[in-house]
């Protein structure tokens, strides 16, 4: 009887799993952009069976051509994006989540280059078919339903099963984080109301993982002009690098000064953890400008989403003005990563925040 019961229970919760998920991936929601670069048959066939099974969750951003000349504008439906050679500067343009060569043989020996960036980057590359030595990046190899093989390189160390456990935290975290900012809020919006004049909450375009924008949200700290004002105090930057910060910043307001101490003008980012679109832990969000100064391999700290709190922020991060140095933490990070570590460093950071360390 048990193993009746545990075969039609473990069936019945596989196939309600999957049906879910597919529901969700037909709604638009839990996605993976893909960008296709060749366009012979092998890419059409690829595109075929993307098609027929809408429930992987992949959505195509359009193809590459091999060659910059006589390109068509679109390949089975999708836009033709340039050629090769535009591979990276597309790749910074577009939220993609994972490249896929579909080359002829003859041309294969020519993307070493490719997978490099890429690979600093952060993007997953799927490939039909051939061995390459990565430095970072573990290899998979699959066959494409059954039909096409295929080798993978993850450029970070997570799975199926531990990107579910982390969202578990994310979920159970941000819920417990919105029910002390909902009792905190009352004296947070007094204090900055009654200290300058402007809204309570400000909310500034961040870079999320692989390129996704979204509006990351904090109490107030600042007065109104402090963008504005920010041009005339970028001489005085402490930071060397895609970074800023200085110290006494003339544009915190008094109440801001005490938020930022304490790390309450942060409370209101659970909102974005609980959007999914930040995470607990992870690395600093930064905002689009920074982004574009960024060298190829500093772009694989927003390979993943970005978190709340990081390795970064439980270092001693006033201690650190170089921007490389603050990279090399969040890529140590997501090398190492365990769900353990994401446990470790939200334990320290409550005692960052309890001692009033680290934060200005």
């Amino acid at each position: 009887m048990f193993i009746l019961l545990s075969f039609l229970f473990l069936t019945l919760g596989k196939l309600a799993l999957k049906l879910i998920l597919s529901h969700i991936r037909r709604r638009g929601y839990n996605f993976r952009n893909i960008l296709i670069v060749g366009t012979n048959e092998r890419s059409k066939r690829f595109i075929h069976l993307v098609e027929q099974h809408s429930d992987w969750g992949l959505k195509i951003v359009g193809f590459l051509g091999v060659k910059a000349n006589s390109l068509p504008d679109t390949l089975s439906g999708y836009k033709v994006l340039g050629s090769m050679a535009q591979l990276v500067d597309i790749c910074k343009s577009n939220p993609v989540d994972e490249v896929v060569f579909c080359l002829p043989r003859q041309w294969e020996e020519n993307i070493d280059d490719y997978l490099h960036d890429l690979e600093e980057m952060g993007i997953t590359v799927r490939m039909v078919l051939d061995h390459y030595e990565m430095r970072i990046s573990r290899r998979e190899m699959s066959m494409f339903h059954d039909e096409i093989p295929i080798l993978t390189f993850y450029s970070k160390n997570f799975d199926a099963t531990q990107l579910f456990l982390k969202r578990c935290l994310d979920f159970l975290g941000s819920t417990m984080g919105l029910l002390i900012t909902g009792a905190l809020y009352p004296f947070i919006a007094l204090a900055i109301r009654f200290d300058s004049p402007g809204p309570i909450f400000f909310g500034q375009e961040r870079v999320g993982e692989n390129g996704r924008i979204f509006k990351c949200w904090k109490f107030r700290s600042m007065y109104l002009d402090a963008e504005e004002r920010k041009k005339g105090l970028e001489h005085l930057n402490e930071m060397s690098g895609a970074i800023f910060k200085i110290a006494h910043d003339p544009r915190i307001t008094r109440v801001g000064k005490f938020l930022r101490k304490t790390s309450l003008d942060e409370l209101p980012q659970f909102w974005n953890v609980f959007r999914g679109e930040m995470s607990l832990v992870g690395t600093r969000p930064p905002t689009p400008d920074e982004v574009a100064k960024y060298e190829n391999w500093h772009r694989r700290r927003i390979s993943i989403r970005p978190g709340i709190t990081g390795l970064w922020q439980v270092s001693g991060r006033n201690r650190i003005n170089e921007f490389d140095e603050i990279v090399k933490l969040d890529l140590k990070y997501i090398d190492q990563w365990s769900i353990w570590l994401d446990l470790k460093i939200i334990f320290k950071t409550v005692g960052v925040v309890f001692f009033g360390t680290g934060a200005q």
